[in-house]
């Protein structure tokens, strides 16, 4: 039997060519029909819109809900984006940072007896913390959007920073820093032992006679300091801390948002308190508390030089405990702002910022309010608008001023509202309160503040402080 050759692979290159050509085509036009598909499917392209019916009754309700819903997950985005850059700055800033070993370790007793009464007195002391910050979890105001875990979640927040920090700084609005206090929380932590210095924030909104008086009125129960943040904290040139004294000093903060003010003095109360402990081992812990969009975690940035916790105009950015190295022997401790009141729709509440303007039900209130602390000269030069005799009549010509009307023409007072709130807020109304006048009817609390005051010159060097920062507020 004769064995077959077998067949040659050689072929014309016209047929080789052919081949190539049709190949090509055929995978081009699988490769459309593949895109016409997923767009047909949704999974490209621009989805398609539900349009309302024009005379369907409740169609601004639904579509405030549907814009509401889309800021929502808007912010919600974001939020993740910044928690996520957040904690890759935090693990890149635990890797730099050296490692400091605390001292102030745990001596061992002697013997049983002496362990067990060191026992006895931490329980006691943290039942008493603990009582103290329960009663005032009765009138606390958390976001009215959260649940009561998470109001919770707040109030053990703060029972550890007080716990944790060796000097606790309370941070108030300049523009009312009795408004931003809270006498039963200030109580609870001169009870505990724990070191508690006022600082006034956003001093740029206050001129400096008003700052002056508060700064000599707070001094009297408590260290009291000014500060003005660094708005422009995240750019690329870092914050400037400003050495330079006078009221021109602060007509240049209002120029530039990278100046702080007022670092030096912070900075040297904290240092005289690490050294009176003669202790250069030992670490310092600063607690920073007050109330929501107060300026703590602006604080943080200004010290730290740059953008290291997360900020926002709105209030409740900060929701857990944060921990920023200062230096080798210096610990911050950023907190969440913490409201202690009962309704969370109350029109003071609301004008501090400490309520998210989605969540306001009634904007007359406010308003109502708002008209009442400011000069209504003031608001018509700034809004451009005639002369009113009540709120409504103020939010319809803000409304009209501004170009936000609904259809037909009808002034849209909620939009008003909340461009005036929003100018509030941010500073663009210009308000500010003076210390009370009347000193006959002495607190409880200042009296005993006098007494603290004077114990903790030493440890502060408080007169020192109040020269170089008084040196830098005067002409």
């Amino acid at each position: 039997m004769k064995i077959k050759k077998s067949t040659s692979k050689r072929m014309p290159l016209g047929r080789k060519y052919k081949i190539e050509k049709r190949a090509s085509q055929h995978k081009k036009k699988m490769k459309k029909i593949a895109r016409r598909s997923t767009f047909i499917k949704g999974k490209k392209g621009k989805t398609k819109e539900l349009n309302i019916p024009n005379l369907w009754p409740f169609k601004e309700q639904m579509l405030n809900e549907m814009s509401d819903l889309k800021e929502r997950m808007k912010q919600e985005k974001e939020e993740k984006k910044r928690r996520i850059q957040e904690m890759k700055n935090c693990e890149a800033m635990r890797d730099n940072s050296s490692e400091v070993k605390d001292s102030n370790t745990l001596k061992m007793p002697a013997n049983l007896t002496d362990l067990m009464e060191n026992a006895l007195n931490r329980q006691n002391a943290f039942e008493a913390s603990k009582s103290e910050l329960e009663e005032l979890n009765m009138k606390t105001l958390g976001d009215p959007t959260s649940s009561d875990s998470s109001r919770k979640a707040f109030l053990r927040d703060l029972r550890k920073l007080i716990e944790e920090s060796d000097v606790i700084l309370e941070i108030l609005d300049a523009r009312d820093p009795l408004g931003f206090r809270n006498l039963e929380l200030e109580r609870s932590i001169v009870a505990q032992g724990k070191k508690l210095v006022l600082v006034l924030s956003k001093i740029d909104l206050v001129p400096g006679d008003v700052v002056k008086e508060w700064l000599a009125y707070l001094r009297r129960e408590f260290p009291t300091l000014a500060f003005k943040s660094a708005l422009n904290s995240s750019t690329e040139h870092g914050v400037n801390h400003s050495k330079s004294s006078g009221l021109r000093a602060s007509n240049d903060f209002i120029k530039s948002g990278s100046v702080a003010f007022g670092v030096s003095p912070l900075m040297s109360l904290i240092k005289n308190y690490s050294r009176y402990n003669k202790n250069s081992k030992r670490s310092i812990t600063v607690g920073i508390m007050g109330y929501p969009n107060v300026g703590k975690s602006s604080l943080i940035n200004s010290l730290k030089r740059g953008y290291c916790v997360k900020v926002g105009a709105v209030a409740g950015i900060t929701r857990h405990l944060q921990r920023v190295d200062l230096d080798s022997t210096t610990k911050l401790i950023d907190s969440p702002g913490v409201v202690f009141t009962g309704n969370s729709q109350d029109p003071s509440q609301i004008l501090r910022n400490t309520v998210q303007l989605t969540n306001v039900k009634d904007y007359f209130e406010p308003i109502s309010l708002l008209l009442q602390k400011i000069d209504h000269e003031i608001l018509l030069k700034l809004y451009k608008i005639p002369m009113f005799n009540s709120v409504s009549e103020f939010l319809t010509n803000v409304s009209i001023s501004r170009g936000k009307l609904n259809k037909g023409g009808v002034p849209d007072t909620n939009s008003a509202a909340m461009i005036v709130l929003t100018d509030w807020f941010n500073g663009k109304i210009p308000y500010y309160s003076f210390p009370p006048q009347n000193n006959s009817d002495q607190s409880s609390l200042e009296r005993d503040s006098i007494t603290v005051v004077s114990n903790w010159s030493q440890e502060f060097d408080i007169e020192g402080i109040y020269d170089q920062l008084d040196s830098q507020i005067n002409n």
